[in-house]
């Protein structure tokens, strides 16, 4: 196929030309000013960075020919919500360029959502110069998702023999291979190749998957990046084909600890949505060792910073209330409160742990002295409260309500427990309502995409755990108005499922709702796992409740396919 985008007859599209800037590639990602020394600037190695050189002669500065065309990205592409970064090019072909200027500029502050994550803003962008499968992989994933903008969806599809997203997704499989071969040639043992490589190949092939709605493939590349980490923290690097020595490499494109976060995020992801998958990764910090750092620290220096530690929190939280609940050991943990597969029948009944009391009052102390330092953040810094910021200070609130106020519920046996919540639902919806709504105006309602769950999550516990008519429906309907993907989660697809769970469970109730308190335990439904279709249009759902019209009785599982 042609270099140009308008070559199979399509409506052109204005190429672009990425805007040229003095500096090395490394002072450009971190968007600070170089020296321009040569060959490598001041900036990088007084502080030990590598510097990656420069890709233009700093004499060479040309204005363009007012006959040249100076391509530019489509007018209809939403524009960024950061500040623009600086270009960094590179050798390659115009379509290429194209999607990697569109990978750089629109796809790196979406994926990373309201956080100036510098995984993706540096770390990445840095290794796509000097790795081609991480380039190849990058290219084409801002090719898929360029093309998602301009058709308004979610799921988009680039299966032709000739689609480039796809080419472009071969071509780092390929370098993958071709890297390990490489390594084979020039050693009798087998072969290896660096790990970091691998496990950002990983990420970057879950968001494509994950934006064309192949959630098999999505689950694999988890796993696969799961695995890897898991036999680094057992030490068992005998079976993975990657060297040793890379794990303390100072060179690694990405940290350990940072890489070890992101899939554990992404491994939280895939149980919360297949009920039936384990937990792969075991934090590599413990209670112990994220409240002896929260007792050292006064305040937080940034919202990142809150961020981080609230995301260590999170995720021991994770790993121990599950492992208690489920009495299971380190390797073999579920996700809390979601069905679990026994003797091939989907159950849920949580068992009753005399440790599970003491360990949610060590961790509700955990948080509230995170509320508390997070609170003298904002005290310290009340010209920061701002947008974006005011999106992250209200996230952060809608975590504080699930996992402060409402979390202790998940255990109650009766479903009507969650109406005392109400309250706190309707807090939650408010936060999503005002973010949903501003980051739309920002976009011009053009899909979004990120690999963290923010806002899906939290809605649909609303719409599936509320039974008031009113705040349940709010939360709906904010699903259906997000029009985003969140890492596994759709959220349109999302709030079809809470539209049925709601509609069976409304079904028959006689007289007016008011409350929620109208619809009786035995008609409410629990644990409810979706199952999606890889082609997007279609669901398995399952989920238990009580049979018979009668409180009183065993749950009983129901399963039924939802198709739009």
């Amino acid at each position: 196929m042609g270099e140009t985008p308008d070559s199979d007859g399509s409506r052109r599209r204005r190429a672009f030309k990425p805007k040229t800037r003095t500096g090395c590639i490394t002072c450009r990602i971190r968007r600070i000013k170089c020296d321009e020394e040569k060959p490598h600037c001041r900036k990088c190695t007084s502080t030990g960075r590598k510097c990656d050189g420069y890709t233009v002669e700093i004499t060479a500065r040309k204005s363009p020919s007012p006959k040249q065309s100076t391509p530019t990205i489509s007018n209809e592409v939403s524009k960024p919500s950061v500040p623009e970064m600086a270009v960094i090019p590179f050798q390659g072909s115009k379509l290429e360029q194209r999607s990697f200027y569109y990978f750089q500029q629109e796809t790196v502050p979406q994926i990373s959502g309201f956080y100036r994550d510098q995984f993706w803003f540096q770390s990445v962008l840095q290794a796509c110069h000097h790795n081609p499968a991480i380039r190849h992989a990058a290219i084409a994933l801002g090719s898929l998702h360029e093309n998602s903008i301009a058709a308004g969806l979610v799921h988009t599809e680039d299966l032709s023999a000739g689609g480039f997203a796809l080419q472009q997704y071969n071509k780092a499989i390929q370098s993958l291979l071709h890297g390990q071969q490489a390594a084979a040639a020039g050693s009798l043992c087998k072969p290896h190749q660096r790990v970091d490589v691998a496990l950002i190949t990983c990420i970057l092939f879950a968001c494509f998957d994950a934006l064309r709605g192949h959630l098999g493939s999505v689950f694999h590349h988890i796993d696969g990046g799961v695995k890897i980490l898991s036999e680094i923290q057992t030490k068992d690097t005998t079976s993975t084909p990657f060297e040793d020595q890379s794990l303390s490499n100072s060179s690694l494109y990405a940290p350990m600890r940072t890489l070890n976060i992101m899939f554990s995020r992404l491994d939280i992801q895939g149980s919360s949505m297949l009920g039936s998958r384990r937990l792969g990764l075991v934090p590599t910090i413990n209670r112990k060792a994220v409240a002896e750092e929260m007792n050292m620290r006064n305040e937080f220096n940034s919202f990142e910073e809150a961020r981080d530690a609230q995301d260590s929190i999170y995720r021991c939280w994770h790993h121990d209330f599950t492992r208690t609940l489920t009495n299971t050991s380190e390797a073999n943990i579920l996700i809390p409160w979601l069905p679990r597969e026994v003797d091939g029948k989907i159950v849920s009944a949580i068992p009753s742990n005399e440790n599970l009391a003491i360990l949610k009052a060590e961790y509700t102390e955990l948080l509230e002295q995170w509320i508390d330092t997070y609170e003298r953040f904002l005290i310290a810094n009340p010209k920061n409260i701002g947008l974006p910021a005011d999106h992250n200070l209200r996230l952060l609130q809608i975590f504080i309500f699930m996992h402060a106020d409402i979390d202790h519920a998940a255990t109650a046996e009766s479903e009507m427990t969650w109406d005392r919540y109400t309250p706190q639902f309707s807090e939650m919806v408010t936060h999503a309502r005002a973010v949903i709504l501003s980051t739309t105006a920002l976009t011009s309602r053009k899909t979004l995409f990120s690999l963290d769950t923010h806002l899906i999550t939290p809605l649909y516990f609303v719409a599936s755990r509320c039974r008031h008519p009113v705040v349940r429906r709010d939360a709906i309907a904010c699903l259906f108005a997000a029009n985003r993907q969140e890492g596994l989660w759709e959220s349109r697809t999302i709030a079809r499922v809470a539209q049925r769970v709601m509609e069976l469970e409304e079904e028959g109730v006689e007289g007016v709702i008011v409350d929620g308190t109208e619809i009786p335990g035995w008609k409410r439904i629990s644990d409810v796992q979706p199952v999606l279709d890889s082609n997007g249009r279609r669901a398995a759902i399952h989920y238990n409740r009580k049979p018979g019209g009668r409180e009183g009785g065993l749950l009983t599982e129901v399963s039924e396919i939802m198709e739009w």
